[in-house]
């Protein structure tokens, strides 16, 4: 799905906010797909560079709303000109 993203319209950092949020429901269910949700986007945003640099070692999520994960300073600042900053939402 990473091909389908466009910069500035990227869905996943509120989509994560909003199922870590459903983790502290008190509906079990609901807290295990939350969980599970949370888990899978996170597996699948940690494969490669949010910028599509194409580098995959040692990834750091985006400090603001861990949601995205960058192989380096240079790749989330030009990120985040591109449009990141539109779509980044405050980890709670």
């Amino acid at each position: 799905y990473r091909n389908l993203l466009v910069t500035g319209h990227n869905c996943t950092p509120r989509v994560l906010l909003y199922a870590r949020k459903g983790r502290e429901v008190s509906d079990p269910n609901v807290r295990a797909a939350a969980s599970e949700l949370v888990e899978n986007i996170v597996m699948g945003e940690q494969q490669s560079c949010a910028n599509n640099c194409g580098r995959a070692e040692q990834l750091k999520a985006c400090v603001r709303c861990k949601a995205v994960w960058y192989c380096g300073k240079d790749c989330q600042v030009e990120h985040w000109k591109a449009g990141h900053k539109i779509d980044c939402v405050k980890h709670v």
